[in-house]
């Protein structure tokens, strides 16, 4: 039989329904199986294959996990099924490692029911799928891998709820695999395609679904590396989308895949032939842009195991109408000044509209950064810290006109200040003067604030309290009063009170030996990678950490007024009489109010600026502080560019 270069599918018949059929394909005890339509139900909901409004939503939620072992597995799908998600997409394969498995999950929007089933052979799985056929369900999708040389299969079943017909084989040829295409095309179309290798040869499985909206759709099984290009450069020009892609190795590598008209115009990618580290570093910078997985496969060819996947677009924020110009600012700050990554988030109206990774976490392991990377907040702290500051107020742990020594034992009697001046630089504590003390500190972890603040509470003050010094040092002050009133260690005092209930977990004190988050490295002025110093002793001044995105979003609760009341928020900014109070400078720009703070220390330039009136928040993280780039240059021409656009 000749190879047709393409299998197209357009629906303009109608066929009769199937019946629920077993039969065995030739050249190998591979079961091959059908399932029937069960009639009269609306099809106005369905799974993906069959993309309607519940399973192609504009935006939702959603995970995608891999190369997990059984039990990880097995966890996740109890996990995402409890907490009201759907697996859309499975993959198993067998490594040197072990099996290894992946899943996509999106939001069980009409709560159907939903089976996976992650290993079986083929007797079990004809068991299995008459029952779930019986049961009412529909297979969307199948995978099949050989371990100690025992083929397995794996399977996605979902509640039929639509009464859609549907059909599987698998151990097809390609001339059978054509045969079979021929006879679904008419009224169905394809909803998942694998190949696999076998001692006889590739073999095809493949399911489909009937098209009750008529959607135009192609279907490839064998195309080389330059046919697919050309294939889905042609699709994509016509306005298909890619549902999936998958790959097998032959002579060569060859590829097959799935497209939809892409009847709602929701924008969507298509990547593949990636390593594993490719891959990560993709999947951050499209989660960043604003795209969720909805299928991926993992495959072998001659140079390892490779990773395609495809994407859509989820929500708006692909769509921002700044974000190019944005991009392009943020990219003329790394070109410029050869910084080694930066990471910005901008939230206006409530909603991120842009979050984005420049350059490296980690540039001689070649990861990207992206929005997700905890870095260094340097002296953009004392803004967190004043917003910490109001939270013990509202909570009756210390009044923000308290004198600190009223909380504080011991503390020497120079020191007069309130809590409230401490937290303005109006406290007249000294800042950083090269002493063997700072050094000391800087070179010495502390779980309490205790004892390094002990270190240097005796020495004298640099000016009349109420007059402005700038000063790390002076937080100290307050955030012992708390760590002493509540008798919790400040550090896990803040993740009590606002990392943990506010849902920022990433913002807290810097926890260099957590390797449970995705951290940046530090850099020198030079961009060679630093070692950290010790910041542990100067937490609310300048030692805590965050992703781009959690401090984004600790500033939208501020304004939202879900830390702290709008009376104290204002307070903060407007209730002393200094244009510097609570770690926020206070200004305007063209009629709008802002607030912002920026700070700077070894491997960060960090800023935050925010337009209450506006709803605008911006966060600007780096992880190289000296070398000329400027996170506040960079915020501030953001900040002018949504302005600009405002009426």
């Amino acid at each position: 039989m000749t190879r047709a270069p393409k299998l197209t599918g357009m629906l303009t018949k109608q066929r009769r329904n199937w019946k629920v059929t077993r039969a065995w394909v030739a050249g190998g005890a591979v079961l091959a199986l059908a399932a029937g339509l069960l009639g009269g139900m609306t099809p106005a909901q369905a799974h993906p294959g069959i993309p309607l409004a519940v399973f192609d939503p504009t935006e939702t939620g959603w995970a995608s996990l891999r190369d997990m072992t059984d039990a990880q597995f097995d966890s996740a799908i109890a996990q995402y099924k409890s907490g009201g998600f759907i697996a859309l997409d499975i993959e198993a394969d067998t490594t040197a490692a072990g099996t290894r498995r992946g899943v996509v999950f999106q939001r069980n929007t009409d709560g159907r029911d939903w089976i996976v089933e992650k290993e079986m052979t083929a007797a079990q799985y004809s068991a299995a799928f008459d029952t779930y056929a019986g049961r009412g369900y529909r297979l969307v999708d199948f995978e099949t891998y050989v371990k100690a040389n025992t083929r397995y299969v794996a399977g996605l079943w979902v509640n039929n709820n639509e009464g859609l017909g549907w059909s599987h084989l698998w151990g097809l040829t390609y001339a059978q695999a054509v045969d079979y295409y021929e006879e679904q095309r008419q009224r169905r179309l394809p909803v998942d395609v694998d190949a696999y290798t076998t001692g006889s040869g590739i073999r095809y499985a493949l399911i489909w679904a009937d098209n009750p909206t008529n959607l135009a759709w192609r279907l490839h099984l064998d195309l080389s590396s330059d046919q697919f290009s050309t294939n889905f450069d042609t699709y994509a020009s016509q306005g298909f989308r890619m549902l999936m892609v998958d790959s097998v190795r032959s002579t060569n590598q060859r590829y097959l895949g799935i497209w939809y008209h892409n009847s709602n115009g929701n924008g969507w990618l298509e990547q593949r032939d990636m390593t594993e580290h490719e891959y990560a570093n993709n999947w951050h910078r499209n989660v960043d842009r604003g795209y969720r997985v909805i299928t991926y496969e993992r495959y072998e060819t001659a140079s390892g195991w490779r990773y395609t996947a495809t994407w859509r677009r989820n929500g708006n924020r692909p769509l921002w109408p700044l974000r190019e110009q944005v991009d392009a600012r943020i990219q003329q700050e790394i070109d410029n000044f050869d910084v080694p990554g930066m990471s910005v988030a901008v939230i206006h109206n409530g909603q991120f509209v842009y979050k984005r990774g420049f350059g490296h976490a980690d540039v001689a392991n070649d990861v990207w950064l992206h929005s997700g990377h905890v870095l260094r907040l340097a002296s953009v702290s004392k803004a967190v810290a004043g917003v910490f500051t109001m939270l013990m107020d509202e909570q009756g742990v210390a009044d923000v006109t308290d004198d600190v020594a009223d909380h504080i034992p011991g503390l020497p009697a120079h020191h007069t200040q309130t809590i409230e001046q401490l937290v303005s630089n109006r406290g007249c504590v000294r800042h950083y003067n090269g002493s063997a003390t700072d050094a000391t500190l800087a070179s010495t972890e502390y779980n309490n604030l205790a004892t390094p603040t002990a270190l240097f509470w005796n020495d004298p003050l640099v000016c009349t309290v109420g007059q402005s010094s700038y000063s790390t040092f002076g937080y100290n002050l307050p955030c012992l009063a708390f760590e002493e009133a509540t008798g919790v260690p400040f550090h896990q005092l803040f993740v009590n009170e606002l990392t943990a209930p506010f849902k920022l977990g990433t913002l807290r004190p810097e926890d260099i030996d957590d390797t449970s988050v995705n951290r940046s490295k530090l850099y020198n002025t030079n961009n060679s990678e630093a070692t950290p110093d010790e910041i542990s002793w100067k937490v609310c001044g300048g030692g805590l950490e965050s992703s781009v995105s959690d401090l984004a979003d600790f500033g939208r609760k501020v304004l939202d007024g879900d830390i702290v009341t709008p009376a104290s928020v204002e307070h903060m900014w407007t209730g002393t009489p200094w244009t510097y109070a609570y770690g926020w400078s206070e200004s305007s720009e063209d009629g709008h109010q802002f607030v912002h703070k920026n700070g700077g220390q070894l491997g960060a330039n960090s800023y935050i600026r925010m337009y209450p009136d506006d709803d605008i928040i911006i966060a600007v993280l780096s992880n190289r502080y000296l070398g000329g780039h400027s996170a506040v240059s960079v915020g501030q021409d953001i900040g002018a560019m949504i302005v600009a656009t405002l009426p």
